[in-house]
């Protein structure tokens, strides 16, 4: 079994999808699934080549509720593909991107006075974000 994709990015309230495809040698019918994990699993396809290699294929797809704007990073998708005798499984990761956020207090400074002010940046992600700022007078 082949995921067009291992990886997909998406933002909460956006749509994002992966092609599945599988093929089995021997002739056998195929049973393609999803296993676990967000989105829903469309069959697009099936059929079998002039060598007598049978097919399936689908499309995994999802749209990001908007909880993930400050929820989860990722999610997995876990896709089966079987035939009678044996089943293989392929994971999908879903990177969620989140916006940043800037949040600062409001500052007053007298002029040729000098004050401190902090501001704090969220990107969802626990790794600090370097910012410098150069000395200014007003």
């Amino acid at each position: 079994m082949a995921v067009w994709r291992s990886e997909v990015r998406s933002r909460p309230g956006e749509s994002t999808g992966a092609t599945v495809t599988a093929t089995d040698s021997d002739g056998d019918a195929i049973t393609l699934t999803k296993v676990c994990g967000p989105g829903d699993l469309a069959i697009t396809g099936e059929g079998m080549d002039a060598e007598g290699t049978s097919w399936k294929s689908g499309t995994w797809s999802w749209t990001v509720p908007e909880y993930y704007a400050h929820g989860p990073r990722w999610e997995m998708v876990t896709l089966r593909a079987a035939d009678p005798f044996s089943g293989v499984l392929a994971n999908l990761v879903v990177w969620i991107e989140r916006p940043i956020h800037v949040y600062a207090s409001p500052v007053t400074v007298r002029r040729e006075g000098t004050t401190w002010a902090s501001i704090h940046v969220d990107d969802g992600d626990p790794s600090p974000i370097p910012m410098d700022f150069p000395p200014f007078t007003l």
